[in-house]
């Protein structure tokens, strides 16, 4: 095997005059070199090549479900897209809740039949996204409103959902919000993960196993500037919305990110008589 790789390289010298003549045709004139960017479009190229690909992952997916949905003479209209790097494929139009399952079970194992059917035909693994009836558009729409919540969340999540867990965390509370994946807490083989919620989906694309729960940091305090008169008049929004003085107070120090201290004079000044002039 060494020799024929020996026998196979260029000499030295023929190597270096021809990268000699490659940098003096392009030194020579304006011209692009060969299979670079000439504002055509070129640079797209890999691009383009990744969106067919993952087009076609999506159209094999539809294939494999439209036939199911036959067998199991059931009704429902698939629609295919392109969510970031991942096919996305959705079957709406009816009520399959059958195909959901009380807390989605059914539908994470028919997306993994899914994806194991994209392989067959494709050859390269999936991480195409099934949907069924808006279950996963409803999951991401209630991360997506915990985005501001500044207490740390703790998730419980399954294995074999863990990688589509994070991108959906990634996507509602950032890239970078810091995150650990905790596996088989207070066991012999306890793990703890740390890392922006992008990093951790990257590294759990490979496949994690035991039990898991993921912590998410709260969102990050954002200064708010409110004068007295708005931070009493906050408090006495909650106020009448039926929270206690105490409770008002602190959900807006949680609101605002302000101390508490700071709140709680403001609610008093307001209270406090206006000196006669």
């Amino acid at each position: 095997m060494s020799d024929q790789t020996q026998t196979d390289t260029p000499p030295h010298d023929e190597i270096t005059e021809q990268l000699g003549a490659d940098e003096m045709s392009v030194d020579e004139g304006p011209g692009s070199p060969e299979g670079a960017d000439d504002g055509s479009g070129g640079v797209d190229g890999a691009e383009e090549a990744r969106l067919q690909a993952l087009e076609r992952e999506g159209d094999v997916a539809a294939d494999y479900l439209e036939e199911l949905l036959d067998i199991a003479d059931l009704d429902g209209d698939l629609d295919m897209d392109v969510d970031g790097d991942r096919a996305a494929v959705s079957i709406v139009g009816a009520d399959l809740s059958q195909l959901v399952g009380q807390r989605g079970e059914v539908l994470d194992a028919l997306q993994e039949l899914t994806r194991l059917a994209v392989y067959r035909e494709t050859g390269e693994r999936s991480r195409l996204m099934l949907d069924v009836s808006g279950y996963r558009a409803d999951q991401r729409a209630r991360l997506v409103a915990l985005a501001q919540e500044r207490r740390t969340m703790v998730f419980f999540e399954s294995p074999h959902r863990l990688a589509d867990a994070l991108v959906d965390a990634a996507a509602a509370f950032g890239d970078s919000r810091e995150a650990a994946v905790c596996r088989e807490l207070t066991k012999t083989y306890e793990e703890i993960r740390r890392g922006p919620l992008a990093e951790l989906a990257e590294w759990a694309a490979e496949g994690v196993r035991g039990e898991i729960t993921l912590v998410v940091g709260g969102a990050p305090e954002v200064s708010v500037s409110l004068t007295g008169a708005e931070l009493a008049a906050a408090v006495a929004e909650e106020e009448a919305a039926g929270a206690t003085r105490k409770d008002a107070i602190r959900a807006v120090v949680v609101r605002t990110g302000l101390p508490r201290r700071t709140v709680y004079d403001a609610v008093l000044a307001a209270k406090s008589p206006s000196p006669e002039a």
